[in-house]
């Protein structure tokens, strides 16, 4: 999600460096409206069952701190590498999940 907005060169949306100016500002609506393009972006890259947590927030930045603090806290590389492992070596009726699924 994160290379996808940065992509998009809308980062700041989700850092909080694009700070959202007062509403009477003149750049007020083109902030909202960019700020509604990344929140839908992330609502796009999640699943239904994920939305939940955080579709109700206003602030893409707010929606992407609920995302890193549920899934990701950026220091956990041995615990990466071992769901990596053990995904590759599940098995199903013998063969590796992933063998099995593309079989199935």
């Amino acid at each position: 999600m994160e290379i996808r907005v940065a992509a998009r060169k809308k980062l700041g949306y989700l850092t909080g460096d694009t700070q959202k100016p007062l509403e009477l500002s003149s750049t007020y609506n083109k902030w909202c409206t960019e700020n509604f393009r990344v929140k839908r972006w992330l609502i796009d890259s999640t699943s239904p069952d994920l939305m939940s947590l955080f579709i109700r927030l206003s602030i893409a930045k707010e929606m992407w701190a609920v995302v890193k603090k549920t899934y990701y806290d950026g220091g956990d590389e041995t615990y990466i590498f071992y769901l990596n492992k053990r995904v590759f070596t599940i098995k199903q009726n013998g063969a590796p999940v992933h063998k099995y699924y593309s079989q199935l």
